[in-house]
């Protein structure tokens, strides 16, 4: 079931932009090769779309898929079995019985976006502009001529910050609460990310850092972890540097270097990124910055250090 008239999930329809952030052999289904693009680039979301549609046209999976349909309500019956109750677009509701439910709803729907306290009480009250989620932001039209600020530091807000640019907004401001690492793409320029950070090797590095982790084994680890915590600290302070001159981005406020961990970082905040923001940032159409909105006035937004920053469109990349 699928309350969308198309198949492709958020594939289907996304902020300006988007798009994955592995290599597309890493974001394929076994069964069929994810042709649209070559090994080693990474697609668009356009392209993830065609590749979902071309998956369901070429394994006839079309007549298992009710689109324009809503699941109301899932309830377990005493057998175990499972009723569900749909609706579809003409209103129409109906009860199926299944005998196993899985739901892929996934993380990221834009049904309910995440949006900061401020955006929708008192606080912005003032403010003439607009604030919008990332997933609201679908044309370019929406941007160009703009005062925009964008607010996160995760893929998605580094994402519509270069796109804004790119867009032919008067001004692009990224605002970010904290400094977090961002993974090159190509490690020193050479070696694809996944080779040391989605590998066993790359695994055991970290092992070797933080102990084992929970449910591993812990005889080999544990071994491996008595000599890694005195070697790999200094070495991931290596790594740590690398990436940071890799963005251009070894001191001031913008920088995590030395604020915190890549590896815990990078497994809670995963961002793997070219170059763009780092040029945008370096030629000055994006101004990056530490900070948090405090208030708004009716051009802009107060943040709570008291800077002002101009802005007709706040997205929210949160």
């Amino acid at each position: 079931y699928d309350p969308n008239p198309s198949v492709g999930g958020l594939w289907r329809q996304n902020y300006l932009s988007y798009g994955v952030q592995v290599p597309k052999q890493l974001y394929e289904f076994p069964d069929l090769e994810f042709s649209e693009v070559e090994v080693g680039q990474f697609p668009s979301g356009a392209e993830v779309q065609k590749y979902v549609e071309r998956y369901v046209d070429h394994f006839n999976l079309g007549d298992s898929i009710a689109l324009n349909t809503s699941v109301t309500k899932v309830t377990q019956n005493e057998d175990g079995s499972w009723s569900v109750k749909i609706k579809t677009k003409d209103g129409k509701e109906e009860d199926n019985q299944f005998d196993k439910i899985v739901v892929a709803t996934g993380l990221y729907s834009s049904k309910n976006p995440s949006l900061p306290d401020w955006a929708n009480g008192e606080t912005a009250a003032d403010f003439n502009g607009k604030i919008l989620h990332t997933s609201q932001v679908l044309q370019a039209e929406q941007i160009a001529g703009k005062k925009v600020v964008v607010v996160g530091n995760g893929k998605s807000a580094v994402d519509l910050a270069v796109a804004s640019s790119n867009a032919g907004a008067d001004s692009v401001t990224l605002l970010s609460r904290n400094a977090h690492w961002a993974t090159p793409r190509l490690i020193a320029d050479l070696i694809p990310f996944q080779y040391v950070f989605l590998s066993r090797l790359g695994q055991n590095l970290v092992l070797g850092l933080t102990g084992p982790l929970p449910g591993c084994s812990p005889s080999h680890s544990s071994v491996w972890y008595s000599v890694g915590q005195y070697i790999m600290p200094p070495i991931f302070k290596v790594v740590e540097l690398l990436f940071a001159a890799q963005f251009r981005n070894v001191t001031g406020p913008t920088s995590p270097f030395n604020k915190v961990g890549v590896v815990e970082d990078f497994y809670g905040y995963a961002q793997v990124l070219d170059y763009s923001l780092r040029d945008k940032v370096k030629s000055g159409e994006v101004d990056w910055k530490v900070g948090a909105i405090d208030s708004f006035e009716s051009d802009g937004a107060v943040l709570a250090d008291g800077e002002k920053v101009s802005a007709d469109l706040v997205i929210c990349g949160t």
